[in-house]
């Protein structure tokens, strides 16, 4: 099916960008000797949303003749979102990294590189959603395909 090799392709790019954001966001918060637990829970989060990109790119790629239109519409809603999170974060980690001489914490380093406090709460606040869409989506991939055998 011409869907399932584009949504597989699809949804290995974006796992691949996240998993890029993902470990330049744990070296930065790595280089805190005590980062805030916020920074480290949105890390946690982060990577979870990583794997699962990456493990529901696995059940696609296996089973790409069982995907069915609905997946690749569930997840196209997913993606947006999931590469509106990644990308703003990449953006902040930039900003944030070159702010060697100010003396902040990780959580106030990522307020400052956000531009304001609501801007990260809000980048925090999208992450939960994408984070359950895309469990939910892989959720579904899996039992269609056993449906399907």
């Amino acid at each position: 099916m011409a869907e399932a090799v584009g949504l597989a392709a699809s949804v290995f790019g974006v796992a691949t960008f996240a998993a890029s954001v993902v470990t330049t966001f744990q070296t930065f918060v790595s280089s805190y000797s005590r980062a805030e637990s916020k920074v480290l829970l949105l890390s946690n989060d982060l990577a979870v949303i990583s794997t699962t990109l990456q493990r529901l790119g696995e059940a696609i790629k296996k089973n790409e003749d069982k995907i069915d239109v609905e997946a690749y519409n569930l997840f196209a809603r997913a993606k947006s979102n999931c590469q509106f999170v990644f990308e703003r974060l990449e953006k902040a980690l930039k900003k944030a990294r070159r702010e060697k001489g100010i003396s902040m914490s990780a959580l106030e380093k990522l307020k400052y590189a956000c531009g304001e406090e609501d801007d990260l709460k809000d980048l925090m606040a999208s992450i939960e959603p994408s984070k359950s869409t895309l469990i939910l989506v892989l959720g579904y991939v899996r039992i269609s395909n056993l449906q399907k055998q």
